[in-house]
């Protein structure tokens, strides 16, 4: 018995390590933490405008799936209002992109992160992008 307890406590670190934030359905990909949206452009459109930098934040809690909008801006056409929302990362079109952002009911599209840059992306369907930075 005095085995069994050891060959336990031995193990017990490992199994915590592997059970924490282990969820394939809600991958961390690097979202954590306060970006700052800096620029919206819709090809289609042809409409691009930058954001001047701390009007716009998106605040990602990967753990919690939440993310805190603050937007001070008076463009109704931001993206979204200041609230706190639910979020879900999905593969909208594995043809299209491995990871894809979905606030609410309303799906952002593409994500991809190159260093302190976040690019969200719905321009494979003529949608927007938008830029933010840490």
């Amino acid at each position: 018995m005095k085995k069994m307890k050891f060959l336990l406590l031995l193990l017990s670190p490992l199994l915590l390590a592997t059970t924490c934030d282990d969820d394939p359905d809600y991958p961390h990909i690097g979202l954590q933490g306060e970006w700052q949206l800096v620029h919206i452009s819709n090809g289609f459109a042809g409409s691009s405008r930058d954001i001047d930098e701390g009007l716009i934040s998106w605040t990602f809690s990967e753990s919690y799936r939440t993310l805190y909008v603050s937007n001070e801006s008076e463009d109704a056409d931001t993206g979204l209002t200041s609230s706190n929302y639910h979020y879900t990362i999905d593969v909208e079109d594995p043809d299209v992109c491995d990871e894809a952002l979905t606030v609410g009911e309303r799906e952002f599209g593409c994500i991809s992160i190159t260093g302190d840059t976040l690019r969200i992306s719905k321009e494979y369907v003529d949608g927007d992008t938008f830029t933010f930075v840490r």
